[in-house]
């Protein structure tokens, strides 16, 4: 039934589709410390530039797990959304010790997971 070949392949991609979510996150978080260093932008929207930056690391994720999968990319980007979203909330609960669950949060669960839905529909769609 299951054979040990696509299961070792299903993990694959979901190991690259986490690296490919977390190093953009990482890079666009890098990017954006660097430009509120240098300018003068305001601290109040930290949360809708982080949210942004989340949403863009799912969508990348998504793109990538509906690329190498070839099918079901809404389901699979929304899979691999959540995954992502998993993984930075163990990382993020490790690096701050008070996390607040506000509304925010549930609007950023919604967005990734649309961003997944969107970049497993365009994953798979790509040559």
């Amino acid at each position: 039934m299951f054979d040990k070949n696509s299961m070792r392949e299903n993990g694959n991609i979901y190991l690259k589709s986490l690296v490919a979510g977390l190093v953009v996150c990482l890079l666009l978080m890098l990017l954006f410390s660097i430009i509120m260093s240098l300018t003068p932008i305001s601290e109040k929207w930290i949360a809708y530039y982080s949210l942004a930056i989340i949403a863009i690391a799912c969508l990348v994720s998504g793109m990538v797990a509906g690329y190498y999968k070839k099918r079901r990319g809404i389901l699979n980007g929304i899979i691999h959304a959540v995954v992502l979203m998993f993984v930075l909330f163990w990382i993020y609960y490790f690096a701050v010790e008070d996390i607040a669950i506000t509304n925010m949060v549930n609007l950023r669960h919604l967005v990734c997971i649309i961003c997944g839905a969107i970049g497993g529909m365009v994953g798979v769609n790509a040559k």
